[in-house]
């Protein structure tokens, strides 16, 4: 049979010469990608080429291959059937050069291909042919995976069409399988189950060559493919990646003109290699893309708020650089993974290996560390301040000794988990394991007490637990020793029976847990208002699900609630929603005793049986929690230099420096300016307030101290500037969102409803200005007003009074208003 077109000859010889040049498997894989970009085929059909590609090709990347190798190698795959359903399914016809043999001829012939490959391969199937061969013959678009890879056999169609001088003279159809291919080309045909026949002409046509009315001449397509043979085989920069956890991933996100500048979005990325999903950002028409999840709880943060340079969590407040991915404030410790991205012909393609892409957070801190004896940075207390201020020194470039004691006999844990989630294994609250402090050369010193400070001499003595006393010496010192539990003052008689609880530690949690399971505790009083007495009321009345979130087989508890004030957390959030706030746990079972005062505790065998109250009333009780707030721990300060307040805090300026030189105090043990509100003395104490301190007494540290600018990529920062953020768990369906600070919470203007589902935005009014706002069930309000406070803009109340979302106007918000 003769071709309709002689030049049609030339042109595929053409091809098959370029076919025969080697490249080697990184060339193959780039330059491949960035040709099929050029098509249009879907990108999920992209996607999943991608994916074949990687993993087809050989791993060893000095060995060169042909293009044909590398078609044969796709053909013969057991899974390019999700290529072939893919391109089926969405009808992805793609065009080749063809004879001009009659249509009756080549449907006569592909029968019998058809029926030759049944009988070969599944002598179990019945041969079934359409009369029609473009309408498909073995797969229907709409069947599921599960169905085609039951049959065992998938099958392509791809409608042709022979052209002369422009006008169509035949069409005809082309059928492959994962172990055939059927076509007719260069004036033959093949029938055989060998795959690896014509396997430039059928393949590159196969795969690249999208939309036959795109390419509606045979010339024109015949030039695109010698095109695509050219590219595929220009040079190209070779890499060392013979594992598989550092095999590259190219991976198409979306088009360019998909984002708006000042928007983000969260794609997914699956392939044989990788399961996971990136968040892709664009800004000031630059494109980065980084792990889609918070670094704090693993939250998504394409549910957060993207201002300028800054990424803030909707949930937590954690805010990272958009230009590096760092942490900019906290909670949370980690840094965002951050991947390459390039832009081909408009389309925005992912770049990375599949260990880089599972990370889900970066550590600045060099596997191979060097650091120097001098200076030294002593830090006590390994809670959220002291922790943070250890790992950020490491982080932002500090080589010298750290030395993080910690009087507790654990690493360091996220403490606010311990009256939310008191059930949550211990190995799971750390903030990092052993290899961490390992890795970054931070000598964490357990179980160790503090007994004296030289202030002049900069020298510390401590007593570890089995050991003997030592001193070091330090070039600088911070303090964050924070706060602990405040007891039953003496006037209450029967404060020291057994069964009384307090939290404050990891070991204190675990040891009420056991009580809390003990079938014989079924009366609990909780003494108390604070955070810690509403969410564990909230955890003992909900089920007492555990971590995962599932109800255990814990008999539920008869729970009391016996508090000073009128209502829970008045002083916080008001009375109208700490009087809704009651309402919720009373719906829950919890009992409450309000304006009460606890007289005595009395027990039988030494353990709490009642509690009095002042009115006479006798609350039963096998178990008591004591949740009446915190008070410094202050004793090394005492008969020092260091500057305390009245109340027993230390005083500290913008820089968290204290009254001695080179001393810096943090967490909740320190009074700090809020000049985010221009307010001189404040005590916030929040694990979030903590964690920001702990930075920024680092950055002190690096760059007043130092002489150092940058902390990687990122500037250090010259002084403490935060919006105080956070959440408190009442039960597992509430949570209450809170950004800002204000001392008076009656002045305030409520959205929602507080009596149905608990779902309201609270704003706190001051001399006319919001200064803080609460909310639940209104994500991410909470974290949009703190990026208003954050960059000083002043809301009016008159802005929010009518119109729940009026603060909007002070900055260009684009993600979507909460529901």
């Amino acid at each position: 049979m003769a071709t309709s077109n002689n030049s049609l000859n030339h042109n595929m010889n053409d091809v098959s010469l370029y076919a025969e040049s080697k490249l080697t498997r990184h060339q193959a894989i780039g330059e491949i990608t960035n040709v099929v970009l050029r098509s249009n085929i879907k990108p999920r059909v992209v996607n999943s080429i991608l994916e074949l590609l990687q993993k087809l090709l050989p791993s060893d990347n000095t060995l060169p291959i042909t293009i044909n190798d590398l078609f044969s190698a796709i053909i013969s795959s057991e899974n390019n059937w999700r290529v072939t359903q893919y391109l089926v399914r969405h009808k992805q016809f793609l065009s080749v050069s063809t004879t001009n043999a009659s249509s009756a001829f080549v449907q006569q012939e592909l029968q019998a291909c058809l029926r030759l490959i049944l009988e070969k391969n599944h002598e179990d199937r019945e041969v079934s042919v359409s009369d029609n061969c473009t309408d498909g013959l073995l797969v229907d678009e709409n069947e599921d995976k599960e169905s085609i890879a039951n049959k065992k056999l998938c099958c392509f169609e791809m409608n042709g069409y022979n052209l002369l001088n422009g006008e169509v003279k035949d069409r005809f159809s082309v059928f492959y399988t994962n172990t055939l291919i059927f076509v007719t080309l260069n004036n033959k045909y093949t029938k055989h189950i060998n795959p690896t026949m014509n396997l430039t002409d059928c393949c590159l046509s196969l795969f690249f060559a999208a939309d036959f009315q795109k390419f509606h001449t045979s010339r024109k397509h015949m030039e695109t493919i010698k095109s695509i043979i050219s590219t595929v085989t220009g040079g190209a920069s070779e890499t060392n990646t013979s594992t598989a956890s550092n095999e590259q991933i190219r991976h198409l996100l979306c088009k360019t003109d998909d984002l708006q500048n000042g928007q983000m979005k969260e794609f997914e990325v699956k392939t044989s290699f990788v399961n996971t999903s990136v968040l892709l950002i664009k800004q000031n028409d630059k494109f980065h893309a980084y792990s889609s999840k918070c670094c704090h709880y693993k939250l998504p943060l394409a549910k957060g708020v993207l201002i300028n340079n800054r990424l803030r969590c909707f949930a937590h407040g954690a805010c990272f650089r958009v230009d590096t991915g760092d942490i900019e404030d906290h909670p949370g410790h980690g840094n965002l993974p951050k991947y390459d991205v390039e832009i081909v012909d408009g389309q925005v393609i992912l770049v990375g290996t599949k260990q880089d892409l599972e990370k889900l957070e970066r550590s600045k801190i060099p596997d191979n560390l060097e650091i120097d004896d001098k200076p030294v940075v002593a830090i006590i207390g390994a809670g959220a301040g002291g922790f943070t201020c250890a790992d950020m020194l490491r982080q932002n470039g500090f080589r010298g000794r750290i030395l993080l004691y910690t009087r507790e006999g654990t690493l360091p844990y996220d403490r606010v988990q311990l009256s939310k989630q008191p059930m949550k294994k211990s190995q799971d609250l750390l903030l990092r394991d052993q290899n961490h402090f390992k890795k970054a050369k931070i000598d964490l010193i357990l179980d160790t007490e503090i007994t004296n400070i030289n202030w002049d001499a900069k020298t510390l003595t401590y007593h570890t637990i089995g050991k003997q006393m030592k001193s070091e010496q330090y070039d600088y010192l911070v303090l964050a020793t924070g706060l602990r539990s405040r007891k039953l003052p003496s006037s209450i008689r029967g404060g020291d029976l057994r069964s009384i609880f307090y939290v404050r530690s990891m070991e204190d949690a675990n040891n009420l847990v056991n009580k809390v399971k003990s079938p014989e505790t079924k009366n609990i009083v909780i003494i108390g208002d604070s955070f810690i007495a509403l969410e564990l009321c909230g955890w003992l009345t909900t089920g007492l699900a555990g971590p995962d979130g599932k109800q255990t087989d814990i008999d539920k508890k008869n729970v009391s609630v016996v508090m000073l004030l009128k209502a829970p957390m008045i002083r916080i959030f008001g009375e109208k929603i700490a009087r809704a706030l009651q309402t919720v746990h009373e719906k829950n079972g919890a009992k409450f005793y309000p304006e009460a005062n606890v007289t005595e505790i009395t027990g039988e065998n030494n353990s709490v049986k009642f509690v009095q109250l002042e009115t006479g009333e006798s609350i039963p009780c096998d178990m008591v929690i004591v949740a009446i707030g915190s008070e410094t721990c202050t004793e090394l300060y005492k008969d020092s230099p260091i500057a305390l307040s009245e109340d027993h805090f230390i005083k500290v300026n913008d820089r968290l420096e204290t009254s001695v030189e080179h001393v810096l105090a943090v967490g909740d043990i320190s009074k700090h300016p809020l000049k985010v509100f221009n307010l001189d003395e404040v005590n916030c104490q929040h694990w979030q307030m903590a964690c920001s301190s702990g930075h920024q007494a680092a950055d002190t540290i690096l760059h007043h101290y130092l002489g150092q600018n940058k902390g990687g990529a990122r500037p250090l920062k010259t002084d403490y500037y935060t919006v105080p953020i956070y959440w408190t768990t009442q039960n597992n369906k509430t949570t209450i969102r809170y950004a800002g600070y204000t001392r008076d919470p009656e002045n305030v203007v409520i959205h929602g409803d507080l009596d149905g589902e608990f779902k309201f935005v609270a704003y706190y009014i001051v001399d006319g200005f919001v200064r803080a706002v609460a909310q639940s069930k209104y994500d991410p309000l909470s974290s949009e007003v703190a990026e208003v406070f954050y960059h000083r803009r002043n809301i009016r109340k008159e802005d929010i009074e009518n119109d729940m979302y009026g603060y909007r106007k002070y900055l260009e918000f684009k993600t979507k208003k909460p529901e």
